[in-house]
């Protein structure tokens, strides 16, 4: 049998989910990806793109610049991308309807009572 008595059942108590701040994002980042072309001229990978060995290497021969690892070892890298406006994600759209729908348009403060903020 697969489980058996002896192990230990655990019950999960809580979850939950964040997004990286700004200031994190850019504290984690290796390289910021500027170069919008995958390859140079000759056909090699271009500085500051979304190949750039600090990432992590692409194919089997290549070695991070990060970690000096090669493909297999090499657990890769985060890069950042800046951007001139703010980005929403489309997976929180549902929760930003409620906020908007919920705040008051003179005051701009929720109009829900203070035990229900939690639930959003």
């Amino acid at each position: 049998m697969l489980f058996a008595k002896d192990v230990p059942w655990r019950c999960l108590e809580g979850m939950s989910f964040s997004l990286f701040s700004t200031e994190e994002i850019r504290k984690l980042s290796v390289k910021a990806i500027t170069n919008s072309n995958f390859l140079d001229s000759v056909g090699n990978v271009a500085l500051n793109s979304l190949y750039d060995l600090a990432l992590g290497p692409a194919d089997t021969k290549e070695v991070c610049s990060t970690c000096c690892q090669d493909f297999n070892n090499c657990p890769g890298h985060f890069g950042h991308v800046e951007l001139p406006l703010p980005v929403y994600n489309p997976l929180f759209f549902d929760r930003l309807y409620l906020l908007i729908r919920g705040t008051c348009l003179a005051c701009h403060m929720l109009s829900c009572p203070r035990t229900a903020i939690h639930l959003l």
